[in-house]
């Protein structure tokens, strides 16, 4: 370092950058799917440089790290200012990293709840059961009763089934759309950028003594 080199450190000094991420699949808080794919969002404490007339900032430690799905990541991306925030995952803390979540799913959580109104349902049929009732009563409570146990419970699982299948195909779905969009953002801001970088470099000399 020259003797006009300075660096510049306050609390206030930060960077945050925005990166894919990928791997074997892991699941997000809020979200219902294991994601092989993922955005992760870091913000790391800062300094800048002044040397040879130009500043340079430089990322220093990690301050906090999180990650979130694409469709999270749009819709962040796509809500300033609305709502009270989008889930995403805490991953570190000043480089300790957090414990992640097992699978939460709230698909499931709504079918123990279902299955719990339907056990209440059985049970006023079995009581109905234990009154006086016709002959052609109690035969078509029986058929109620097997609707409710034996058929309607299948269906749900049918339902379930063909549900997890199309939200799985649609999450790849969303997931390749949304790496091709940034991907051409990358691209476009590339585009964006070259005429400017080339406009600032074009106009350099070498200085006395480095040759042509």
């Amino acid at each position: 370092m020259s003797d006009e080199d300075e660096t510049d450190r306050a609390p206030y000094m930060t960077t945050i950058g925005a990166y894919q991420a990928q791997g074997t699949g892991r699941y997000l808080f809020d979200s219902e799917a294991q994601h092989r794919q993922s955005i992760v969002i870091r913000v790391c404490h800062a300094s800048r440089m002044r040397a040879h007339g130009s500043d340079h900032v430089h990322a220093g430690m990690g301050i906090v790290e999180v990650e979130m799905s694409y469709a999270q990541w749009a819709q962040f991306v796509g809500s300033v200012g609305a709502g009270s925030g989008v889930p995403c995952t805490l991953q570190a803390v000043y480089g300790e990293r957090v414990e992640q979540p097992d699978f939460d799913s709230r698909t499931r959580k709504h079918r123990e709840d279902f299955r719990e109104r339907f056990d209440r349902a059985v049970r006023h049929i079995d009581a109905l059961a234990e009154t006086k009732l016709t002959r052609a009563q109690k035969a078509a409570l029986d058929k109620i009763r097997q609707e409710v146990v034996d058929n309607a419970p299948f269906m749900a699982e049918q339902f379930d089934r063909h549900m997890e299948g199309r939200v799985s195909k649609a999450k790849s779905e969303v997931e390749a759309h949304l790496g091709a969009m940034l991907a051409r953002a990358g691209l476009e801001h590339l585009r964006a950028e070259a005429p400017r970088m080339i406009e600032d470099h074009s106009g350099d000399e070498p200085e006395e003594g480095q040759g042509t």
